[in-house]
Formats: C-alpha cells, structure tokens, sequence
C-alpha cells in the first residue's frame, strides 16, 4: 500500500469514528457483515460478541419490525427501490433501540446485487417523543369528547326543566298578571327574562358541543351565495341599526355551509351590534387568496373596537367585555367561530383598538379534505 493510499485510509477511518452515524457493509453473496464501532454501540457489541454475519443483524431485529423491514431490503434488491427505513434492534441489555437505515447495493453486469452498503442512526429519543406526544394527544381527544357529550348531556337534559319554568311564568302573568302588584310583576318578569337567556346559553351549548362532528356534511359550496342568505336573513337587524354593508366576492369553500353562514352571521351581527351610541354601522367582508392552502376572510366595522388586552379572550366561552344590559348576549357567539373555523382547519383573529372598529379575520382550508389538509400542515411545519 502506498504512503497516499495509507493516509486517505487513515483519514477515512477517523472520519468514520467522529460520525454521529453508525456504518454497515453487508455481502450479499457471502452474507459476511461489517458494522463501524458506533453502530456495535449503539447496540451494546464489543469486538468480542460481534459475529459478522447477516444473522447478527437478522436475530436482533424486533418482531413487529421484521416484515416491513426485510421486505424493504427485498424491494431495494430486486426492484432497485430506494432503501430508507425505521426499525428496532435489540441491545446486548435486552432493551430495544430505534434506528433509521439507509443503504445502497452495488449490482454485477447481470444484474444480480453483490453488496449493500449503508448508515444508521439512533432515533430513540425522537420515537421516545413521538410517542409521548401521541399519548397526548389521544388524552387531549377523549378529554375534549368528555366534555362535549358532558356539554350536551347537560344542556339537553336542562331543556325540560327550564320550559317548565318558563311556560308557568307565561301562565302566571296571563292568568294572574292582573292579581299581582308592581312588585309581583317586576319580579315575574326577571324570572322570564331569566329563562329566556338561559334557553339562549343552553342552545348554544348544545350547537357548540355538536360542532366538529359533521366533517360527513362537508361539501363544495359558493361562499358568495352562502354570504347572501345570511344577509338576507340578517335584514331586520341591518334595517333597525341603519347598517350599511359591502363585500368582496367570495371564492369557492369546501366546508359545511351552515356552519359557514353561522360563522358569518356571528361576525356579522356583533358588527352591527357592538356600536357606539348612534352610530351607524359601516360593515365590509373582504375575502382574498391568502396562500397555496387557505382562503383568508375578514368582517371589518367602525364599532367599539376591542383592547389588546381582551383580544384573545374575546373568543373564550362566555367571556363578555359588556354588561348584558348594555349590549344582550350570552358570550358565546365568538366561541362558537373559533370552532368552526378549527373544524375547517383554519385560525381566527382580531385587529382591533378601542374606539377605533375591529378586523375580525378568519381563514378556511382550501383542501377538499381534512386528511389532506392535516398532511398539509405538517408539510408546513
């Protein structure tokens, strides 16, 4: 061996070494196996146990692991598809140890492969994260359906009393209204009042809860028109305050459309309804392309506008920034378009200063799935 031979040897050993990655070179003809030092420590080898053989890699390679694993070598093989894989082997602890593979056989003139050689790399600490976070994740779920079905049990359940309640205050005043004094009366009509807003909060609890589970409804849609039913619908309310209201086209959605148009008569109606003493409501819905996977929507107005301070409460259930006397509501409404617009895979937001009109924006995924849009945002990410 030359003196240049040796050094670039020498350089490639220590090379070798001060990788953060394990090597292998496997023979396929003899099935002789060669694993670098930091591959045998991964593993827990010394020189003395290593036995370079294929068997050394066959017998330490985890049960659930073994099919998709040799079928990816058997594919890399004969099909010549890339080899790239994730698999357990067992330690000389009796633990096993995550590792991503990858490799390259070389093949003769006949097309027969001769020898793979390749890296490897501990992953344990990333699958250690991986699974913790799906154990999460899985908690968080079955919390969130917990309450769901707590929230619609509860608020379901909360219907028959509260009619009782309110259909013999109604019987009351029409039967007895003349029998009773002021007193009696006021008194009378608080307890209706009452009722009336819980029946409001008990139906909105009951839509909140039902949201996220409608993803089979979910269809192509033209947002435009969806936009105009809800003013339509909203007229009375628009008549009354004076409100004057402009919109930009809106594209195609793929979503639920009743959800869609409650989302925007939410928007819409705390536009009108969030106002300074005599003022006239100027309301405008912007739509525009807000990038290769959503639509981005907005509902501006010269209303009371929000502080910073309140702007990510404001969507919070029943968290109200005025009195009901003031302005009558439940504090459900913005919640309720948080979830909406999660359930369409989208975020929601304000931009806003007191005094000074609030933007409330939304996007929409423009994906014709969840799936696909889930798989998009990871790519994202």
């Amino acid at each position: 061996m030359t003196e240049l031979a040796h050094i670039s040897e020498e350089r490639y050993g220590l090379a070798v070494e001060g990788m953060s990655v394990g090597l292998w070179d496997w023979n396929v003809e003899t099935n002789a196996l060669y694993w670098s030092n930091k591959f045998k420590e991964m593993v827990g080898i010394d020189d003395d146990s290593f036995v370079p053989h294929y068997d050394e890699f066959a017998n330490r390679l985890h049960q659930e692991d073994r099919e998709s694993t040799l079928k990816a070598l058997f594919n890399h093989l004969e099909r010549r598809i890339p080899y790239d894989v994730e698999y357990r082997l067992k330690h000389n602890h009796g633990h096993y140890v995550w590792v991503h593979a990858s490799g390259m056989a070389k093949w003769d003139s006949h097309g027969k492969p001769i020898r793979m050689v390749g890296s490897v790399s501990d992953i344990s600490v990333r699958k250690s994260l991986e699974k913790e976070r799906e154990r999460l994740i899985e908690q968080l779920t079955q919390s969130n359906t917990e309450l769901e079905r707590f929230a619609y049990v509860a608020s379901h359940d909360m219907q028959e009393p509260l009619r009782m309640i309110t259909s013999f205050s109604e019987i009351i005043v029409k039967d007895y209204g003349d029998k009773l004094d002021n007193d009696g009366k006021q008194y009378l009509q608080l307890i209706l009042d009452s009722g009336t807003r819980m029946r409001a909060m008990i139906e909105d609890l009951l839509e909140y809860s039902r949201l996220g589970n409608e993803e089979s409804s979910f269809v192509h849609f033209d947002g435009t028109a969806a936009l105009a039913a809800v003013i339509e619908n909203l007229k009375g309310l628009m008549s009354e305050r004076k409100a004057a209201i402009t919109y930009d086209p809106l594209p195609q959605l793929y979503g639920n459309p009743i959800q869609f148009m409650r989302l925007m008569q939410n928007l819409i109606t705390n536009a009108a309804k969030y106002q300074p003493p005599g003022n006239t409501p100027r309301i405008h819905i912007g739509a525009n392309d807000e990038s290769t996977h959503h639509w981005h929507i907005s509902v501006q107005d010269n209303g009371l506008g929000v502080g910073e301070d309140f702007a990510r409460q404001i969507f919070m259930p029943f968290r109200r920034l005025h009195a009901y006397s003031e302005i009558q509501g439940i504090g459900m409404g913005l919640a309720i378009c948080k979830k909406i617009v999660e359930n369409h895979l989208g975020t929601i937001w304000v931009t806003s200063h007191p005094g000074e009109g609030s933007i409330f924006h939304f996007t929409i995924s423009k994906a014709l799935n969840k799936v696909m849009a889930r798989k998009e945002l990871a790519y994202q990410e």
